[in-house]
């Protein structure tokens, strides 16, 4: 339950995260979302591409750096950094 003092701790889940459409559309949704209602991280599972055009400075973001490819174990992987960064 979030108290008045609290901030909700959301997880934004890509594969990628670069200068595409849906990358755009989650920096959009950050740029516009109450900063003191709203704590954001980005999980990104793959690789995070630099691109001048993007600032990455005002949300946490949390490289996994796996390997392409289906990996087994990611349902695992998510479920346990869920419960170590307490995402809401």
């Amino acid at each position: 339950m979030v108290t008045s003092d609290s901030k909700l701790h959301v997880a934004h889940l890509v594969n990628y995260l670069g200068p595409a459409g849906k990358e755009r559309g989650i920096m959009k949704l950050i740029d516009n979302i109450d900063t003191e209602r709203f704590d954001n991280t980005i999980i990104c599972v793959n690789a995070i591409r630099e691109h001048a055009g993007m600032d990455y400075s005002r949300f946490r973001i949390i490289n996994l750096e796996m390997p392409l490819g289906n990996n087994f174990n990611l349902p695992f992987i998510l479920k346990k950094l869920f419960q170590e960064e307490k995402f809401d």
